[in-house]
């Protein structure tokens, strides 16, 4: 992230479970206290997604050094088939 930042660089990273659980627990209570960071769509093959975001968490590296992430979250319900006798 550092490297990125003084190239100022735009980075996306993928929180993997349990990794970074602090900032996962500060992105959860973000989300619930913005509710209003919340889009929903429907896309053509029905396929729901619900995007959820929190803006300006606060993270610390292993060396110390602070970072101010935006954080999104898609969760994504596929459509069920209908079968049709055939």
């Amino acid at each position: 992230m550092t490297l990125c930042e003084q190239y100022d660089w735009s980075y996306v990273l993928t929180f993997k479970p349990g990794r970074t659980p602090a900032l996962w627990a500060d992105f959860e209570g973000l989300l619930k206290l913005s509710p209003e960071n919340r889009l929903v769509q429907t896309l053509p093959d029905q396929t729901r997604q619900i995007f959820r975001w929190a803006n300006d968490l606060d993270y610390t590296d292993s060396e110390g050094r602070v970072h101010t992430l935006q954080a999104l979250l898609c969760e994504e319900t596929k459509a069920k088939l209908k079968l049709t006798p055939g």
